[in-house]
């Protein structure tokens, strides 16, 4: 008989040859068959669905080389420094990983097994193993960069990573020294994309707060295009004031940001914003000089202008890629339900006096300074 442990670990490791897990069927079944496989030894209870979920919990030792690519990241846990993983479900197509986990998490039996290693398992990847990331999308948030990050989706040979929670969540983690977060995000980085194409390069679109942890990534990746979005201050504060993101809502856990994060019950959420909006901005400032990097403005940005995007970041666009990019861009890159409505003028509105001179004076000059940089 064997363990349940032992029955979970090596689940996991033979999933690549898919037998393991099954087709898919109702998760009674699943757990009737897994039993029967295995020859388990009697549970506690006899419930095998609690001795799964417990053993999702746990960090388990893996032969990480075999599982990439049949495993992705699902979440990054920074209280014990270990990575939850999910099956994946094909490729990343929607506009935020989360949401690619989301339903790859949805399907039965493969949803019963979220594995746990520790980070640093990462570590058994050889850099030679490693893809080296097409490019790179930082941006100030609400900016037109998950269009961008959704254009260069339709591309054959990318693989998308739209504002991995697990990305982000690591380079949050004070716990790990420098020299480990430049030594795992590579290997984080590439751990994100699903097998199937050994020529799919990733394309990771960061979430605006990482600018702050850019000394990592450019000494992580030091060779990576990258792509620089830009907009308006006051188009990109309205667009917060109607759904406030993270890092504009003083949210404690990106206080080891810097103080500009942390709230401040002095200050107002106004206030607050403005401060936050500034030092992104002068984050992009000392960025955007560095070679193989381009700024672009959000009323730049077109169907047409994707496919120099596509070329900045080594892609050579065919005109059945070029189509489906014109598709998408019909439609809301946050919300591919709707149709695309620009609104660049009415987010202007609204504002008062007041807050059009804070702008005018904490942010327009930065602005210009980013606008002087564009290469369109």
């Amino acid at each position: 008989m064997v363990s349940i442990q032992s029955a979970y670990k090596q689940t996991i490791s033979s999933s690549l040859a898919s037998e393991a897990l099954g087709p898919p069927m109702t998760t009674d079944r699943w757990l009737a068959r897994f039993k029967r496989q295995w020859q388990l030894e009697p549970l506690p209870g006899n419930d095998l669905l609690a001795a799964l979920s417990h053993c999702n919990q746990r960090a388990i030792s893996l032969n990480v080389n075999r599982i990439k690519g049949h495993w992705v990241p699902r979440r990054y846990h920074p209280a014990d420094g270990t990575l939850s993983l999910c099956r994946p479900d094909g490729r990343a197509n929607e506009p935020f990983y989360d949401q690619f986990v989301t339903r790859s998490c949805q399907r039965l039996p493969v949803n019963l097994l979220s594995p746990r290693i520790p980070i640093k398992a990462l570590e058994q990847v050889h850099s030679s193993c490693l893809r080296r990331p097409a490019g790179f999308i930082a941006h100030l948030s609400r900016c037109g960069s998950t269009w961008v990050s959704g254009s260069m989706a339709e591309l054959d040979r990318s693989a998308v990573i739209s504002e991995s929670p697990a990305l982000t969540e690591f380079l949050l983690d004070a716990q790990l020294s420098e020299g480990e977060r430049q030594q795992l995000l590579p290997r984080l980085a590439d751990f994100h994309v699903p097998g199937g194409s050994a020529t799919s390069r990733p394309v990771v679109k960061w979430n605006a707060w990482d600018l702050c942890h850019w000394h990592t990534v450019q000494a992580a990746f030091p060779d990576t295009p990258v792509l620089l979005i830009i907009r308006h201050p006051l188009e990109i504060l309205a667009s917060h004031r109607r759904q406030t993101g993270r890092h504009m809502s003083g949210d404690p856990t990106l206080a080891s940001l810097g103080p500009t994060f942390r709230p401040d019950h002095s200050r107002n959420l106004w206030e607050l914003r403005l401060r936050v909006l500034r030092l992104l901005m002068e984050h992009m400032i000392d960025i955007c000089g560095n070679e193989n990097t381009e700024v672009i403005d959000y009323s730049q940005i077109s169907p047409v202008t994707m496919r120099d995007f596509a070329r900045h970041f080594g892609f050579r666009a065919s005109k059945q890629e070029m189509a489906r990019v014109h598709e998408r861009s019909a439609y809301c890159a946050k919300h591919p339900e709707r149709k695309f409505i620009p609104d660049s003028s009415m987010k202007r509105e609204g504002f008062s006096s007041r807050e059009i001179e804070d702008v005018e004076r904490e942010l327009m000059p930065l602005y210009c300074r980013l606008m002087s940089q564009t290469s369109h």
